[in-house]
């Protein structure tokens, strides 16, 4: 085998396993920046956010969770009072939902998703 040869073949394996460990540190990192899990607003109880019951989980979701609120029956879900901080919210992508966040409370998280338009009211 001409010289040549080999060492496009030694250049090949070593830029192959340079792509190989930054696709691999790549997805490490998206899989990092990514929430942890999901729960689904359910509203069974009342209208409450701070109502584990009103969860598929038993718990308001937090900054590690993404919360998908696809449902405004029986309950819409109301944050009112506290500030909530959520991974990612999904709002009425599956189906309808609302949230409505009220006396002076904030959301915080890192993206929405909204099937629905945006309304504020004062």
């Amino acid at each position: 085998m001409p010289a040549t040869d080999r060492r496009s073949a030694t250049e090949y394996s070593g830029r192959l396993a340079r792509w190989c460990v930054g696709l691999f540190v790549t997805s490490a990192l998206v899989a990092l920046a990514a929430p942890a899990g999901a729960t689904d607003w359910t509203g069974s109880i009342s209208n409450d956010w701070w109502d584990g019951a009103n969860w598929s989980t038993g718990t308001p979701p937090d900054s590690a969770v993404t919360a998908n609120i696809d449902t405004t029956s029986p309950n819409a879900a109301v944050l009112s009072g506290s500030s909530a901080s959520v991974g990612e919210l999904s709002v009425g992508v599956s189906a309808t939902g609302a949230v409505t966040v009220s006396n002076t409370s904030l959301f915080r998280t890192t993206s929405i998703l909204a099937a629905v338009s945006a309304r504020q009211e004062y």
